[in-house]
């Protein structure tokens, strides 16, 4: 048991969780590991340290500007309401998925911010699909695993590629340089190629 772990569940907890205050959630076990560390026979020794109860991890939806949130919107509407006969057809994503990619989203535009992107510039989720942000908010959620790669980094890699393939259109060199981020941070115990949030369900 080190650090790493708490690291992991951290992130599991803000990326793959369903928890209303991940963050709270978080600072709960923390305070009540170091209580047992301090009072239970052969309980690890472990000391972990114990966020700020104001620190906060993502920003509002309010914070960003009302363009990025019109556009994810109406991505995360599409998802979850595809036109059957939409020539890029695919069944829609269930209403717990949609939920997670929303989390998501908003995840890596404040990482994006957090990098010393100008907030008021995160315009649209053509903004997060740019190569260059896109590696900007990852390395921010790399950097909170100390440099350890996990699915949840994968997943977010993953979404940007869907956003720039099946949302923005965008060129196909950006595309494949998104796919060759993606790739680069899949974890290796990762085996068979899964259909990627979003995407058609040809499209793998």
């Amino acid at each position: 048991m080190d650090l790493t772990v708490f690291a992991q569940f951290q992130q599991a907890l803000e990326t793959d969780s369903l928890a209303k205050a991940p963050h709270t959630v978080y600072r709960t076990a923390c305070v009540l590991w170091n209580r047992a560390a301090q009072s239970i026979a052969g309980w690890p020794t472990l000391t972990v340290p114990v966020p700020s109860g104001s620190r906060r991890y993502a920003r509002d939806w309010a914070d960003l500007p009302d363009s990025f949130r019109s556009d994810a919107n109406a991505f995360l509407d599409r998802m979850g309401n595809q036109d059957p006969f939409a020539d890029d057809y695919a069944p829609s994503t269930k209403p717990s998925t949609v939920h997670m990619r929303r989390k998501q989203i908003l995840q890596v535009a404040t990482a994006l911010a957090a990098s010393d992107f100008p907030i008021h510039d995160i315009t649209g989720l053509a903004v997060l699909a740019e190569v260059a942000n896109a590696k900007l908010a990852l390395r921010f959620f790399l950097d909170r695993t100390g440099d350890k790669i996990t699915k949840y980094l994968h997943q977010h890699a993953l979404l940007l590629k869907t956003i720039a393939s099946h949302w923005i259109k965008a060129p196909p060199a950006q595309i494949e340089a998104l796919s060759a981020i993606s790739r680069r941070l899949a974890p290796k115990h990762i085996g068979m190629t899964r259909q990627e949030p979003g995407a058609p369900a040809a499209v793998r």
